[in-house]
Formats: C-alpha cells, structure tokens, sequence
C-alpha cells in the first residue's frame, strides 16, 4: 500500500485602490553571522516533506564561516528560552536553512537523491505491446533508447524530447542502495501530463489518470504538468519502502501516457528521494525543484499569525537574533530585505533565497471601503472611499492599473 501523504485589491468600476502603511518592528541581532532571515506564520504555499504546509522559520548564515545549530534553542515564549533545542544542523556560508514551526517535534532528517531529473533512462515509444516483463530489472532492453529525464515535448523543460503526437513512452532507470537499514522514510515524487503508472522492482507503486495499461491506452482526461509553472511535483510517501528495496541495483519503471495524438504537450519527470537520520550521504542532494532541503527539522511549537517574539539563542542562553513578528496574514512573511538589511513585509517569500522581491513597511489594520456597491453608476456620481487607518493613505487609479506610491492620493 502506498500512502500519499494575498494581499487584496479592492474594485470599483474601472477603480482601483490600493492602502500603503507604515508599521514598528525590532529586530535584534548579536555576536554571531547568523540571523532570522524570513518568517510566514500562516503559511499555505510552501511544502514540507510531507506535503504539509506548517509555519517556517528561515535562518541565514551571512558570515563567511561554517556555523553548526547544535545546542542553539528557537524560542517564541521569553520566559522559556529552551522552549525547542536544534539538533545537528549546518549551515555554510551565505546558505539558508528552514526550521518548519510545525509542532512535529522531530529531530534533524537528511535528504538524499537516488532518482532525479536528468539522470539516464532507457526509454522506448512503443508501436506494440511489450512483455509484461518489462518492469523485472533483467529484461533484454535491445533496441531502447538512452536518454536524460525529463522526456516529453511542448513544456520547454524536457531533457529528452519526443516526437510532436506522442501517446505513450515506457522508461526504466536502474539506482544503487547499499544499506536499506538507515532510510527512515523514501518518497516517489512525478511530474506528469497526462497519466502515469510507477513500478519499483517489478512492483506497482501507483496509478494516476491511467485506466487501462496497454501501450497504445490514451489518459482517462487532461492533467497538466506543474514544474514548468513552478508548482510542485506529486508526491507519494513509500510507506512499505523496507519490502520494496533491495540491497544493490534497484529498478524504477514508468509508463506515461497522453490525452491524444493531438495534444500540445507530454510529460514525465521522476524523483527517488530517501529521508535519513544520518549525515552520510547515500546519493545526490535532492534538487532545487523538489522544495527539500538536505538537512530539516520541525519545531515543538507553531507561530502565531496575530503576532510574537521569536528569539534564536546560542547553547549559553545568550540572544542571537530577535524578530517581533506582528500580524502575519496567510502567506506574508518579515524578513530582512536585500540589499538595504531592513525588516520588511513581503507579498512573495522567497524561502531558501535572498528577500530580493518587493517589500513593505507594514500590513494595513483598516479595509477601505466605497459609497457605492461595485457596478455601474451614472456619469458624475461621486464615490467616497473611506477605511483608513492612521498613519494610513489611500491611493487610486481611474485607468485600471495597479496604484502605486506615486498613485492620487484620495482626500475626504
């Protein structure tokens, strides 16, 4: 069995508005390169291993050596500055690690790749159907190609292109595991158009969109791809991983297949990841695209979006680096903006990356609110907007674009 586990704008006829604001923050850091770099405490964008979206703490080693969290506690209640102790966890120079405040309470995992995006696989594009033993690692694959995944066409991010029209393509890749004994936990992650069937070493791991298994079978509807847009890969966790491995060369095979012949595009990228309480690597690191980190850990306790201070300490008890979080509506993180160091607001976090995007100095109390219901309204009516909080302008376009701070400024 396998187990798969904004801001707003406001309209009013071709009106819009938008409120800038100012706001107080702290943001204290002492001694050490290292500093809480982003914070989301109502998180809905952005994936643990297990495909849940639980609050995060990001911490950034700006200094120029390599600095170890062993004994270093993370805190969100100052009369309990051991309230969570991290465990042994590195962070290299001008590297970026995120904490999930999830309240798991788990210890440090590592994260190794076995299966990623433009290893070798052998491929074929069937014109008849193949021995049922094509899954079994000793199949004669005379007369298959050799390609890097991704394979497919029409996406812009396939490694192996196949023909325009292609229905269906069958891959195996073969991948070493030397000690079953130290994987925790393994995900299967796919990137698909439009249907698929896995299978690890003869055995089926999961079907999707896919009724029927014969080679010229079309997908059961259309299921677009979602690495090209940025999205993230599907995710299944190998519950029975212990029963499906062997020690040595392991087999992973795939049938993908299309809508139609007709169809724009086709897509297949697949991913072996193995979760492991040991530093010692048994593959790659995983890749940017699948949002894992090689090293992670989750909190005992969870943020709170209405506001905190979240305090890192060293192993003396000693401050680090503070930030008072204020507010935090779902997906808006603070964090330290690049280039400038100041403590901002960002509409896009940039977990992992720099806080490079567009940022501002606070988040609005108040909700600007019309004279009128949207719709039309005749020539000349008068429109009052109103809502603002202090220290808080409203500011407007009549052309349908996006105000900005050098937008009117409405007056009562």
């Amino acid at each position: 069995m396998i187990s798969i586990t904004t801001m707003t704008r406001y309209n009013f006829k071709f009106l819009q508005i938008t409120t800038l604001f100012l706001a107080s923050f702290s943001n204290l850091c002492l001694a050490q390169d290292i500093r809480i770099n982003e914070v989301v405490a109502s998180n809905s964008s952005v994936y643990d291993e297990e495909g849940d979206t639980p609050d995060w703490i990001e911490l950034y080693n700006y200094g120029t050596e390599t600095i170890s969290l062993n004994g270093m506690t993370l805190s969100d209640n100052d009369e309990r500055p051991d309230k969570w102790t991290l465990g042994d966890i590195i962070i290299e120079p001008n590297q970026y690690q995120i904490i999930w405040a999830s309240g798991k309470d788990s210890g440090v995992s590592y994260f190794t790749s076995l299966v990623k995006k433009g290893d070798d696989f052998e491929y074929i594009v069937p014109q008849e159907s193949l021995d049922k033993d094509w899954i079994s690692l000793d199949f004669n694959t005379e007369g298959w190609a050799t390609g890097p995944s991704g394979f497919g066409y029409g996406d812009g991010d396939d490694e192996t292109i196949l023909s325009t029209g292609t229905t269906s393509v069958f891959l195996r890749a073969k991948f070493e595991v030397t000690d079953i004994d130290i994987i925790d936990r393994l995900y299967f992650d796919i990137d698909y158009d439009d249907g698929f069937a896995a299978y690890l070493n003869g055995q089926e791991l999961v079907k999707s969109n896919l009724s029927s298994l014969e080679f010229d079978a079309l997908a059961d509807s259309d299921r677009e791809a979602l690495l090209y847009t940025n999205n993230q890969a599907s995710r299944y966790e190998l519950n029975n991983y212990d029963e499906l491995l062997v020690p040595g060369t392991n087999l992973l095979c795939i049938q993908v297949h299309n809508l139609s012949s007709s169809s724009s595009d086709l897509s297949a990228i697949a991913y072996i990841t193995a979760q492991t309480e040991s530093r010692e690597l048994i593959g790659d690191l995983p890749p940017s695209e699948l949002n894992l980190d090689s090293q992670t850990t989750h909190t005992n306790f969870k943020l709170s979006s209405e506001g905190e201070n979240l305090t890192l300490y060293n192993s003396d008890g000693n401050i680090v680096d503070r930030i008072v979080t204020t507010q935090l509506r779902r997906n808006i993180s603070i964090g330290v903006a690049e280039p400038d160091g100041m403590l901002r607001y960002f509409k896009s976090p940039t977990p992992r990356q720099p806080n490079n995007t567009i940022s501002y100095e606070g988040i609005i109390n108040g909700e600007p609110e019309f004279s009128y219901e949207s719709g039309f309204v005749d020539r000349g009516t008068e429109v009052v907007i109103s809502g603002a909080g202090p220290n808080e302008v409203i500011r407007y376009t009549l052309d349908g674009s996006e105000p900005t701070a050098n937008s009117a400024q409405f007056e009562t």
